[in-house]
């Protein structure tokens, strides 16, 4: 009822009085709460998040041999950049190296690993060796959906490294890759009258990421506890 009537106020153009309703709308918010709580259903993501946010709990409370044992036998990529950045936080470079090296070797396009790995030499003072690694999968070929990440990380990591004209290059790719998406967003009449007269693209918004969300970096964290805090 009481949603009914602002609804109403608000169509007729009323002038509405936040401070009769407040009280309502704050009870109608808890019960909606206590709901949830009260008939929650576990899913199979939340187990999965569950393990991710326990590994990583145990590695910043620098107990990461405990980490590691949630993770060690998950084929997951994600599970699989967190041993190595595990590795890492330990002090245990060269294990750490030989273990990206071992996997990227299997995988060489694996975009979770690559950008895992850069990050842990990047964190480890080791910028350039981090940009090599990530420009030998991205030089000189164009930029798409499943390497947009790595694009973004080239891009950041070649201006730590004073690579200017490639730092331009790969803002160029990423331009183009941002013009693709809003051609792929218009159907079929309105891509034939772009060529007929001049037309404004619609702005794309970007996804707004909310603390609990994964990390769009692909640690495998959550964007509160990873890239978030920055």
């Amino acid at each position: 009822m009481v949603l009914t009537e602002i609804y109403d106020i608000l169509k007729e153009g009323q002038a509405f009085d936040e401070e009769k309703y407040k009280k309502s709308l704050e009870e109608m918010l808890q019960q909606s709460i206590d709901y949830e709580e009260e008939h929650y259903i576990e899913t199979e993501w939340d187990k999965w998040d569950d393990l991710v946010q326990k590994g990583y709990e145990c590695f910043e409370n620098e107990k990461a041999a405990e980490g590691l044992s949630f993770w060690q036998d998950a084929d997951d990529s994600c599970f699989r950049c967190g041993i190595g950045e595990s590795l890492f936080q330990e002090g245990k470079s060269a294990a750490a190296y030989e273990y990206y090296e071992k996997w990227l070797a299997e995988e060489p396009q694996n975009v979770n690993g690559i950008i895992s790995f850069s990050w842990g030499l990047f964190e480890n003072g080791d910028i350039e060796r981090a940009y090599k690694i990530v420009r030998k999968v991205t030089w000189g070929i164009s930029c798409y959906a499943d390497k947009s990440l790595l694009f973004m990380r080239a891009k950041q990591l070649a201006d730590s490294v004073g690579k200017e004209d490639e730092s331009k290059w790969y803002q160029q790719q990423l331009d183009k890759f941002e013009e693709s998406i809003r051609n792929w967003e218009m159907d079929e009449d309105e891509i034939f009258d772009e060529f007929m007269a001049p037309k404004q693209i619609p702005i794309v918004k970007e996804k707004k990421i909310y603390p609990n969300d994964p990390c769009p970096c692909g640690s495998g964290k959550k964007y509160k506890k990873c890239c978030g805090k920055k």
